[in-house]
């Protein structure tokens, strides 16, 4: 029998975690999120230090070696994805941590550095933005860093990514074929873009009706939150205080549909919701 590299790393479980959480979310397949979920929790529980940071490897009980870029980056990307196919706060609430000690510690004047800051000494720290094998770090930090701006309303996310941007806008124009999901990224990010709050009982049939739209409707643009009624619904408005002010009736659920940074008035019924998302109401 040939060897096996048995080890396991945050950043390519990351990837793994949003693939799977993507495809429960399009497909409605409970295996592929229940597995992306157990992926995520081993990550957070066992590869995790004391101070919260990541650690790249675990094999044979064993987590070490300092995180870098791609390992923060990709497995935020990862619970954003957990997060938009089952709308958990935690699961967004590990995103915003996350991200926040990314930018912390990789953040340079154009970009982000592949290793800490305070990280083993090198020669010079390199900042890539090209896709390889799989998407740059860089890259997917953009991604994630606008999909957080869109879902908590806090400008400070997308100023983050537009550094990203700017960084790497001369390597784009030399070679647009090198930085797919960078592009990717941008083409998902228009300004302008739209989020819609659902307010409720996830497992109301209302709320039913209006999530199964709003997952079969293609919109790239667009920031998918939902605010549950009580403590989860508190803990969604710390995160993400433009949702604060929206409430759910007593019976059913309200949607809300912003986009420039003000909300058309509530509705109730996924048909109301789908005439506020079709192309003619925009």
């Amino acid at each position: 029998r040939p060897f096996r590299d048995d080890k396991v790393l945050a950043d390519w479980n990351g990837l793994m975690i949003a693939a799977l959480a993507a495809g429960a979310r399009i497909t409605g397949e409970g295996l592929y999120r229940a597995a992306a979920d157990r992926a995520a929790d081993f990550i957070l529980e066992k590869m995790t230090g004391a101070d919260g940071r990541l650690l790249h490897r675990f094999r044979e009980g064993d987590a070490s070696i300092a995180g870098n870029l791609d390992d923060y980056a990709f497995f935020t990307w990862g619970l954003l994805e957990l997060y938009a196919a089952g709308f958990e706060e935690g699961r967004l609430g590990q995103a915003l941590r996350l991200a926040a000690i990314m930018l912390e510690f990789f953040s340079g004047p154009g970009g982000l550095y592949c290793t800490p800051s305070d990280g083993e000494e090198l020669i010079a720290r390199s900042v890539e933005y090209h896709d390889g094998a799989y998407p740059s770090g860089n890259s997917i930090a953009y991604c994630a860093l606008v999909r957080l701006a869109r879902l908590t309303g806090d400008p400070a996310w997308e100023s983050a990514a537009r550094a990203i941007l700017r960084g790497a806008a001369a390597g784009v124009r030399r070679n647009p074929t090198g930085y797919g999901m960078l592009l990717a990224g941008i083409h998902a990010a228009p300004s302008g873009s739209r989020e819609v709050v659902l307010a409720g009982d996830p497992a109301g049939p209302v709320m039913v009706e209006m999530l199964d739209l709003v997952r079969r409707i293609y919109m790239p643009d667009c920031a998918i939150v939902v605010k549950r009624p009580g403590i989860a619904g508190q803990a969604l408005s710390v995160a993400a205080p433009f949702t604060g002010a929206m409430k759910s009736p007593e019976e059913g659920a309200a949607a809300y549909v912003c986009a420039g940074g003000s909300c058309k008035q509530p509705v109730q019924t996924a048909g109301e919701l789908g005439r506020l998302l079709s192309p003619k109401s925009t």
